[in-house]
């Protein structure tokens, strides 16, 4: 299965896409890729896009194909190098093999708005639809359609019953910008424009752009601390510099459409006449061994169950 998930103003997990391949290669991405580009095509700006992947079977070719072409900003991006390089050499030769647009946050695409640098919402999506893996592939996508139809209708009601200018998750972030804000002071230079002392670093912020040297700001679309003790000199509100991605107007945009409701699939009959000229799908070529219900991990990545096992605390059967 091919997945294309993002999130939406509130940091929730938005299902995009998802597809059901033969085989994951470069091929069926491009398929999938496609289609998801007809799909978005007339209501999003392609760069605008960031994807965020573990680099699977043929996906980079793939996004190199079919799209165009966690340091906040570039000198930030320098000093973490040069400090990993004295650290670990091998580790720092190995991480520049990779273009940083690919793993860098100060390098990815600032139209994003978002300041995400893992693909944790992947695995989120996987373990929701985990345990519908074992149905037959027409009963699978009718279970994931259901459960994604129930979900954008609540998603719908929560919406509308949202106060104020920006979302929850947005609110909970701000104020605590706004209290690390606290440590920062901020002197006018005219026009907007202000020089903010961070400890013993000092930066530009710019109210009227929207520009902090920081770069966070630029990235997230929300106000980092610097900013917003721009904001607080001035006795206004951080929520009116939010981007309007993070606007309740936008969250109650994404879930106005609904998915339509389906009949049982027991009614489905298939008019054969109807075949002919229409591309059919290729046959199916069962993979050798049991079909694997969970996803391949990369050399070196440690099983979650690994992870429960060194969070859970160990007790004698008295203690008990």
């Amino acid at each position: 299965m091919l997945s294309a998930v993002s999130v939406d103003g509130n940091n929730c997990l938005f299902a995009l896409a998802l597809a059901i391949v033969e085989v994951e290669n470069t091929a069926t991405w491009e398929f999938f890729l496609y289609n998801l580009t007809d799909a978005l095509q007339g209501s999003m700006d392609f760069m605008n896009l960031t994807f965020m992947t573990d680099k699977l079977k043929g996906l980079i070719h793939a996004i190199s194909s079919i799209f165009p072409a966690q340091a906040s900003s570039a000198w930030v991006y320098e000093r973490a190098i040069e400090k990993m390089k004295d650290t670990n050499v091998e580790a720092h030769d190995w991480l520049l093999r990779n273009p940083p647009s690919t793993w860098s946050r100060h390098a990815f695409d600032t139209g994003a708005k978002c300041d995400h640098v893992t693909n944790n919402m992947i695995e989120s999506f996987n373990s929701w639809i985990g345990p519908m893996r074992n149905k037959t592939i027409l009963s699978l996508i009718d279970d994931i359609r259901e459960n994604l139809m129930i979900r954008l209708w609540k998603k719908y009601i929560f919406a509308f019953s949202v106060e104020g200018k920006v979302t929850p998750s947005v609110k909970k972030k701000l104020k605590l910008i706004v209290s690390d804000a606290r440590f920062c002071h901020a002197q006018f230079a005219g026009e907007n424009q202000y020089e903010v002392t961070d400890g013993s670093t000092r930066f530009t912020v710019n109210l009227s752009t929207q520009h902090c040297d920081c770069g966070v700001w630029r990235i997230s679309g929300i106000p980092y601390k610097h900013a917003a003790a721009c904001i607080r000199e001035q006795r206004r509100e951080p929520e009116d510099f939010c981007d309007f991605y993070y606007s309740v107007d936008k969250l109650q945009l994404a879930y106005r459409e609904i998915i339509l409701s389906m009949p049982d699939l027991k009614q489905f009959t298939v008019n054969t006449s109807m075949l002919n000229g229409v591309l059919q799908p290729p046959k199916l070529k069962r993979q050798p061994g049991r079909p694997r219900r969970n996803r391949r991990r990369e050399p070196g990545e440690p099983d979650r169950t690994e992870f429960r096992r060194k969070n859970q605390s160990v007790r004698c059967g008295h203690c008990k």
